[in-house]
C-alpha cells in the first residue's frame, strides 16, 4: 500500500468523518438559534400543518417555485425550463446514487430480494439502477457546467467555487461510471462493506489495490469535507427555510392601515 493510498483510506477517511458529521449538525443547530428579525410567510400559504408539510414536500422535491414561474410565464423563454430539467435531473439521480451506495453496500446488492426476487435479479436490478443513475447524474452536471458557462445571467451570478463544486461531483461520477464499465477496476459490494466496517469498528483494513477507486474516494471525502462548509448545505436548510415560510401562521400578515397609514401585524405581533 503507498502512502496515499494509506492516507486516503485511513486518515483522510477519518478526517471526513468527523467534519461531516459534526459539522453538519452544528451548521443546522446555528440556523435555529439564529434571531428571525421578523416572521414571514410565502403567500398564499395553507392554513393547516398537513397543508404546510405537502407544499414544503412539493418545493423541495418538485421544485414547485420554478415550476409556477414557467406556468405563470406571460412569454414562453425557456429559461426556467432548463434550470428545472437539469436540476431536478441532477438532483434526482443524486439522491439514488447516495441511496444507492448506502443501500447496495449494506444489503451485498440483495435489497430487492425484499420484492420476491432472487438474490441474484436483485443484485442485477441494483447494478443496472446504478448505472443509469450514474450516467444521468453526469449528463446533468455536463449541461450544468456547460449551462453556466455559456448562459450569460448564470455566468454573471457564477463564482469560482460554483465551477469547483460542479467538477468535484462530476469527477466523481465519472470514476464511478468508469469502474462499472470496467470490470478491471470495478468493487465488489463485499470488498467495498468490509473496508466501511474495518473503519467504523476502528480495525482499518487496506483499501483494494485500485487506484481509480482511491482517486475515487479521495474526491468523496474532499467533498465531505467541505460540505458543512458549502452551499451544499442548502440540502438541508430547505426544510427548515420552507417550513418557516410556509407554515402559516395568523401573527405573519401584515395589514396596512389606509387611514393610519401604519403597518401592523395582523393578531398581534
Amino acid at each position: 500500500m503507498d502512502w496515499f493510498s494509506f492516507l486516503v483510506g485511513n486518515v483522510f477517511s477519518y478526517l471526513a468523518i468527523v467534519v461531516f458529521f459534526v459539522g453538519v449538525p452544528l451548521q443546522v443547530y446555528r440556523w435555529m438559534k439564529a434571531p428571525v428579525v421578523y416572521p414571514l410567510t410565502d403567500f398564499p400559504a395553507p392554513k393547516t400543518a398537513e397543508g404546510a408539510f405537502i407544499k414544503v414536500l412539493l418545493d423541495t422535491f418538485l421544485f414547485r417555485p420554478i415550476l409556477l414561474k414557467i406556468y405563470n410565464a406571460t412569454v414562453y423563454t425557456g429559461k426556467w425550463t432548463d434550470l428545472w430539467v437539469g436540476g431536478w435531473i441532477f438532483h434526482v439521480s443524486f439522491a439514488l446514487i447516495i441511496v444507492g451506495h448506502i443501500v447496495g453496500i449494506g444489503t451485498l446488492g440483495h435489497q430487492f430480494t425484499i420484492l420476491g426476487v432472487s438474490p441474484e435479479t436483485s443484485l442485477h436490478m441494483s447494478e443496472f439502477l446504478g448505472t443509469i443513475s450514474g450516467i444521468f447524474l453526469s449528463l446533468s452536471l455536463i449541461y450544468l457546467l456547460l449551462r453556466r458557462f455559456f448562459n450569460p445571467i448564470v455566468r454573471v451570478m457564477s463564482d469560482g467555487i460554483d465551477y469547483l463544486i460542479v467538477l468535484l461531483i462530476l469527477g466523481i461520477s465519472c470514476m464511478g461510471n468508469f469502474m462499472r464499465f470496467n470490470p478491471t477496476y470495478g468493487v465488489e459490494y463485499d470488498v467495498a462493506q468490509r473496508w466501511i466496517m474495518g473503519l467504523f469498528t476502528l480495525h482499518p483494513v487496506p483499501l483494494p489495490d485500485n487506484p481509480i477507486f482511491t482517486w475515487h474516494l479521495f474526491l468523496v471525502e474532499t467533498l465531505l469535507i467541505y460540505f458543512p462548509f458549502s452551499k451544499l448545505m442548502h440540502s438541508c436548510g430547505i426544510f427548515f427555510a420552507r417550513w418557516m415560510i410556509t407554515n402559516y401562521d395568523p401573527r405573519k400578515v401584515m395589514v396596512f392601515d389606509w387611514r393610519s397609514k401604519v403597518c401592523e401585524w395582523k393578531g398581534g405581533k
